[in-house]
């Protein structure tokens, strides 16, 4: 059951990063186009923008068109490998990008992924878009009150946001609540720092870790320390504890690394030595 848990849960981080890292990149585009051609937004121009994404825009609801702001109420865009996303309640400044923070919000995301899905993005590539998010989408705020897939539990309230070189990440998965800071090093280096709150209990998760990029990929070094008793009533509520148990009194930490490589057909290596206390 453990086994069955940690690779589920896994499968579910996988499928989000890689979701949200698509749907970033096409509302920097999305927001460039419609600051361009703000005078006459139709699917065409849209469409031309996002060919170089292997993305294409297959219906547009425009609500309102300001000076400022624009806001779409139905978008959906639908990417080469059948994936289909499902935009409701999209607003967006037609300053973007500028020196100030501006804020893109969405009321409803919905991703629905080809039944047949070709081949998944390499881990690799997934984390380099992730951490250039900095530069290719600047001092951004992008919040989303829902975001769904079949099969994966929902997300709220997730807030991501670029200031610099820095970024901040925050979602809720009932009842969990993560944050995740990342912090570019003089070194070239990544720092990234990833925290959990369960059922309003701190310090569930603390992870901070240390991104290396070589010239075939990454490396990922941390400390992992964990507090059970918060996640007593996740790990009952899976199964993965019987329902008897009424108390977890320990602690779980250690060093954990990771190797990704950009050759997407390599495994990827990952240790941990964790202790019980």
């Amino acid at each position: 059951m453990m086994g069955s848990w940690r690779k589920d849960g896994q499968e579910y981080i996988l499928r989000y990063l890689k979701y949200a890292a698509v749907v970033l990149i096409i509302l920097a585009i999305l927001a460039g186009v419609i600051f361009f051609q703000r005078d006459s937004i139709v699917r065409k121009f849209a469409n031309s923008a996002l060919s170089g994404q292997d993305v294409t825009m297959t219906e547009l609801s425009i609500q309102t068109l300001g000076t400022d702001n624009v806001r779409l109420s139905h978008l959906v865009l639908e990417h080469r490998d059948g994936t289909r996303y499902q935009i409701s309640g999209l607003s967006i400044p037609l300053s973007f990008p500028s020196i100030r923070v501006e804020k893109i919000s969405i009321d409803q995301l919905v991703v629905i992924p080809d039944d047949v899905e070709a081949t998944s993005t390499p881990l690799a590539s997934l984390l380099l878009n992730f951490l250039q998010l900095p530069d290719n989408v600047p001092n951004t705020e992008v919040t989303v009150s829902g975001f769904s897939m079949p099969d994966t539990p929902p997300i709220e309230n997730i807030v991501w946001r670029s200031v610099d070189q820095r970024q901040h990440l925050a979602f809720s998965i009932d009842p969990v609540e993560v944050t995740v800071d990342v912090d570019s090093a003089d070194n070239g280096d990544y720092q990234l720092t990833v925290n959990a709150t369960v059922s309003g209990i701190p310090d569930g998760l603390s992870l901070p870790l240390t991104v290396h990029r070589s010239d075939t990929g990454f490396s990922i070094d941390g400390v992992s320390t964990i507090s059970l008793s918060p996640w007593l009533p996740v790990l009952k509520a899976t199964g993965i504890l019987p329902a008897e148990i009424v108390s977890l009194g320990a602690r779980l930490g250690g060093p954990i690394r990771v190797v990704l490589d950009d050759d997407p057909l390599r495994s990827v290596p990952a240790s941990a030595r964790l202790s019980l206390a």
